[in-house]
């Protein structure tokens, strides 16, 4: 019982941070479709969160990038979307089979 509830809150905590990572690749992605940003702490920051996952999908994914145009972060916000479905779906099973 106490291992579940501690179980749903770490699966809740996972999901909070899938969909605040998706909103800051968004944010950063708008961010870069307005060309010629100043640099400041907000855009630093936001890249150094969202460039380790476009390199590693740059890296085993070289289909992203087509004719200059990175579509990366939709891949990328694609299979966070389907984590955080399997995570929901999980949740839903642990909530089931205790009730």
């Amino acid at each position: 019982m106490i291992f579940d509830d501690l179980l749903i809150s770490f699966i809740n905590l996972l999901q909070l941070a899938i969909q605040a990572y998706i909103i800051i690749i968004l944010i950063r992605s708008v961010i870069s479709w307005a060309g010629q940003i100043p640099q400041n702490r907000f855009v630093y920051f936001l890249k150094r969160l969202t460039d380790p996952v476009f390199r590693f999908v740059h890296k085993y994914f070289p289909f992203t990038i087509i004719a200059n145009i990175d579509i990366s972060p939709i891949l990328i916000i694609f299979l966070l979307y389907f984590v955080n479905n399997l995570l929901s779906r999980w949740l839903a099973y642990i909530v089931v089979r205790g009730g």
